[in-house]
């Protein structure tokens, strides 16, 4: 880096990770004008242009919404922490590596602070409402842990029945079947048997992360 930030561009910088992670794309100049009430967005640009100067963004001058931050994530106050990147799973398929290329359809820049083992780790989009009571709305993105062996204490996973991927709370039966647990009082528990082929659990949620 190339100098230190005043407030206002630490400020702003924030801003810009924020916003990346809240809605997958940087906020525009008239976004950082009305943030910090600037009267125009030409004073946006100037506080970009010095961020880039001093190398804590890049961006594409021919490109909207361009914006990227070179050193990874900030805190939300533009501080510099580090990121990593998460593979977006469009897929999950049993019997299938989780990673293998024509599943993945994306990445997602997390926090590495939530992450201790990114290599274990994987994004899927939410599809649906059955978790709803939990925060957990459709489109969202789950950060997942695989796991070997899951807990069946209502930890939160993402199951694999008949192929199909869901997120519910996972608590294991006197019977040994598997109550897979909504949070959505309109729906009912779903029961499985551990021992089919076609359920297998994918991993645990560790973290939530809301597109808007």
């Amino acid at each position: 880096m190339n100098g230190e930030l005043t407030k206002r561009q630490k400020e702003i910088l924030g801003f810009i990770e924020q916003s990346t992670t809240d809605c997958g794309y940087a906020p525009s100049y008239l976004d950082i004008q009305k943030k910090f009430s600037f009267k125009s967005p030409n004073a946006s640009k100037d506080h970009i242009l010095a961020l880039e100067r001093k190398g804590y963004i890049k961006r594409d001058p021919h490109k909207s919404r361009s914006l990227r931050l070179t050193n990874g994530k900030t805190n939300g106050n533009g501080n510099g922490v580090s990121a990593v990147n998460i593979p977006i799973v469009g897929r999950v398929a049993a019997g299938e590596p989780i990673f293998a290329v024509q599943n993945i359809e994306g990445s997602l820049a997390v926090d590495n602070s939530f992450v201790k083992n990114p290599q274990d780790v994987f994004a899927l989009r939410v599809k649906g409402n059955s978790m709803i009571d939990a925060g957990i709305f459709n489109g969202d993105y789950v950060i997942v842990h695989k796991q070997e062996v899951p807990d069946y204490n209502g930890d939160t996973v993402v199951i694999l029945i008949d192929g199909e991927a869901t997120v519910k709370r996972l608590y294991k039966e006197k019977d040994g079947r598997l109550r897979l647990q909504p949070a959505n009082e309109s729906m009912q528990p779903i029961f499985v048997n551990p021992a089919d082929k076609q359920v297998w659990v994918a991993g645990k949620i560790k973290l939530v992360i809301r597109k808007i």
